[in-house]
């Protein structure tokens, strides 16, 4: 073995503290690299396969009914490879042992379509028979969350009428990949699930026979999904047309896009954040190891060592100390992604892709580790390339230490001035002899600090989420939804019923909004005169009252129209008879979910162009009494179903709190790991610089621990700086995370709580002092007699 590789390899040994905890650091940031990269290209091909395979359709579009023969009319629009007509509706089912009703939404199967759209993937069972009235393929999350099995059956109201439907087979589709209930903050497979059925028979049982009510179509190569959405438009409009829209607006792409995004918004900043700090750990670390070693490099120089041979043994040191961490990362980035493709893929039901090694993530965390490596070396072979033989050969000249301006005036000053320790004066000048590093330490403080931050404040923004939406706004225990638009009168009938004690009417109508040549296709919700149970909140936290002519709007809908409180927007009823209204918008809420307009009854009923209307009302039911009145309601033939805000809370709970807790578990992991690597290797290299001056404090009478207190006033100062600003920049990364979060369909609030910044600190400051901790002992394990040689 040559000597420069013994060297290496000591060189390795002795500094094994500090690369373990570099390791750590790179472990983190390259498994964070290769997890995230593996689980968005696995989505990501998932995505395109399961869509390719099971033919996704391109655009979308409802309407009220159709005849069947509008449906060749519509495949010559320019543009159109393929139509599909299809019956869609919702209906209340009963499962056995269950008080409370759910809702599945069925959709048609037509046997004469050979190679359907949005077609279904069995997981179990068979499809409906031909001419079967009664047989369903269930959606799996659906018949998972119940427990139903091909075989079983469960009870439905369609048209009034009590229908036993047998369960055939159990099937997903890349329709449904997210299935969230209108209105609802997170799903609920347990109470809302899609069904699969045979034409005739759905045909049969909304009185749609020869005609359709949705539309799935798949657009020719090349063709422009602009004009042919405004092609069909314009030929469904006679027909009660809703509005078409493409896959971006469509909700399982939409949310599985998004989804994707996060994700690879995560393989940047993470990493990027974990690797800056190694690169800046190891060049502390080796820009010491070369002042300690300027005698044994002037010496190889003298002998004839080429300078960049001496730069390469550096370099591969900073490489062979960043190896570790390298490998660690790379497995268990491969295990971490690979777990979380497959919790990912459960979760959206698409078909489990198989475990292979993505090679493109472990090159990209090797590339990324190299060039920290790279960096992280770069001030050390700058140093060994500069150093003279004759100058390295000889020890460093000491620091000279003048008396300042400021120290002369000390003397004349009042006497307690003149007290100010001299230790905490040492700790001043060793501050200022090493500005670089000092703030250098900060900043990676800062980091750990507002990394911490970042990833535990969700917890405080969810409950303020959960306050303002079922709090304050959502404020009705039960919704009667109905499968058509009623009278409002019909709130004095439920009002009746025993255990109800208040009754307000809602109607939601789907709408275009139009201001110049923007247009999106949104929901305006139509409430009561002096609304109660359902209130608009603003970005104060106080109620905003419907106006009576005019619109409420969400401030995201105003960006997306380029739109401002005052403007006239247009209004084009996509429900029923089309029709257009001009109405102001009065004011800009901050609500949470979607994009939304709100207005008045009467206003929507102007907009229909009849009497008013409500498509659901909203009920507040006395304790106790919600699964009484949750029953009646369900044997009414026009509830559609029951929705609780009980169980809407429940639900949210348990889909987000598990993984806010586990996030807040790794960031603060991930948070300490960085600050005890910044300040064990500072501590380390300050002790190894200052060892001589220390022992010497020991010689002239100081304690052990006045001794340790002049190393750790650094870190303290360094820590009073970093963990303050790390606090300002996890208010920043805050901002960044909630803007990865597609915000037309869920806005976080930005609340930092002072429990967030409290818990951050603490863990930077626990991380610390373990690190003080083992510092200290090494303080009193020095050989004073060892440490004061001086070199001949």
């Amino acid at each position: 073995m040559k000597m420069l590789h013994r060297a290496l390899f000591r060189d390795l040994f002795h500094l094994r503290a500090q690369v373990l905890t570099l390791a750590l650091v790179v472990a983190c940031g390259a498994s964070v690299f290769v997890a995230m990269q593996r689980c968005a290209d696995a989505l990501s091909g998932a995505r395109a396969s399961y869509f390719r395979a099971q033919r996704l359709a391109d655009v979308f579009g409802s309407l009220k009914r159709a005849p069947r023969t509008l449906l060749s009319d519509l495949d010559a629009v320019s543009g159109v490879a393929q139509i599909d007509g299809r019956v869609v509706g919702d209906v209340p089912v009963f499962l056995d042992g269950r008080a409370q009703p759910a809702t599945v939404h069925l959709v048609s199967l037509d046997p004469a379509i050979s190679s359907p759209l949005d077609a279904v993937r069995l997981r179990s069972g068979r499809l409906p028979a031909p001419g079967a009235e009664d047989e369903i393929v269930l959606n799996e999350p659906f018949a998972q969350a119940n427990h139903l099995v091909p075989g079983d059956s469960l009870s439905a109201v369609v048209s009034g009428r009590m229908r036993r439907l047998a369960v055939v087979g159990v099937g997903i589709s890349p329709e449904f990949v997210f299935q969230l209930p209108p209105g609802a903050l997170s799903p609920n497979d347990s109470r809302y699930g899609v069904a699969w059925m045979e034409l005739a028979p759905l045909e049969a049982a909304f009185d749609l026979r020869g005609a359709f009510n949705d539309l799935l179509v798949r657009l020719a190569p090349g063709a422009s999904e602009g004009a042919v959405i405004a092609a069909l438009d314009q030929r469904l409009a006679a027909y009660g047309g809703r509005g078409t829209y493409g896959r971006d607006q469509q909700m399982s792409a939409r949310f599985l896009d998004g989804k994707i995004k996060q994700i690879q918004g995560m393989v940047v900043v993470v990493p990027a954040l974990f690797l800056l700090v190694a690169a800046f750990v190891l060049q502390v670390v080796l820009g010491r190891l070369v002042q300690s070693q300027r005698e044994q490099i002037g010496t190889l120089k003298a002998f004839g060592y080429p300078p960049g041979r001496l730069a390469r043994h550096y370099l591969s040191l900073a490489l062979l100390a960043l190896s570790p961490g390298a490998l660690l990362g790379l497995v268990g980035g491969s295990l971490l992604g690979n777990a979380l493709v497959k919790l990912y893929l459960t979760f959206f039901r698409l078909p489990l892709a198989p475990t292979s090694v993505d090679w493109v993530a472990i090159g990209g965390a090797l590339a990324v580790v190299t060039v920290a490596a790279a960096a992280g070396a770069l001030s050390a072979v700058r140093q060994v390339l500069r150093l003279q033989p004759v100058e390295a050969m000889r020890p460093p000249a000491p620091r000279v230490y003048r008396t300042r301006r400021r120290a002369r005036r000390r003397a004349g000053s009042p006497p307690l001035f003149r007290r100010v320790p001299a230790a905490l004066l040492m700790v001043a000048r060793n501050l200022r002899l090493a500005p670089v590093r000092a703030g250098a330490s900060v900043v990676a403080l800062a980091f750990a600090t507002g990394l911490c931050v970042s990833g535990t404040f969700m917890n405080s923004a969810i409950d303020t989420l959960i306050h303002r939406q079922f709090d304050a706004a959502m404020r009705e225990d039960l919704t009667a939804a109905f499968t058509h638009p009623i009278d409002p009168r019909a709130c004095e009938s439920l009002r009746a019923l025993s255990g109800v004690i208040a009754c307000e009417p809602l109607a939601q109508l789907p709408v275009r909004v139009r201001l110049g040549p923007r247009s999106q296709r949104v929901a305006v919700t139509g409430l009561a005169s002096h609304h109660q149970l359902r209130r608009v909140i603003g970005g104060d936290g106080e109620p905003v009252p419907v106006p009576t002519s005019g619109l409420l709007a969400s401030r995201q809908l105003l960006l997306h129209l380029h739109a401002q409180v005052g403007d006239r927007v247009e209004l084009e009823n996509l429900e029923g008879r089309p029709r257009r209204l001009s109405l102001p918008i009065r004011a800009a809420v901050d609500d949470q979910l979607g994009l939304n307009l709100y207005a008045s009854l009467p206003t929507i009923a102007e907009l229909l162009g009849e009497s008013p209307v409500m498509t659901a009302a909203l009920l507040r039911v006395a304790p106790g009494r919600e699964a009484e009145v949750t029953r009646r309601l369900g044997e009414l033939p026009s509830v559609v179903g029951v929705p609780r805000r009980a169980g809407a809370i429940e639900d949210f709970e348990k889909t987000q709190a598990q993984a806010m807790r586990a996030m807040t578990v790794i960031m603060a992991l991930l948070a300490a790991i960085l600050a005890i690597a910044v300040v064990y290797n500072g501590a380390r290299v300050a002790l190894a610089e200052r060892a001589r001056d220390l022992a010497s404090l020991r010689v002239l009478g100081f304690s052990r621990g006045e001794v340790a207190r002049i190393l750790f006033g650094e870190m303290a100062f360094q820590l009073a700086i970093g963990i303050p600003l790390g606090l300002l920049l996890g208010n920043g990364l805050a901002h960044l995370t909630i803007y990865t979060v597609p915000r037309d369909d869920f806005r976080i609030p930005l609340v930092i709580t002072t429990g967030t910044y409290l818990l951050a600190a603490l863990v930077v400051l626990g991380a610390s002092l373990a690190s003080a901790l083992h510092l200290r002992r090494l303080i009193d394990r020095l050989d004073l007699v060892e440490v004061l040689k001086t070199r001949e």
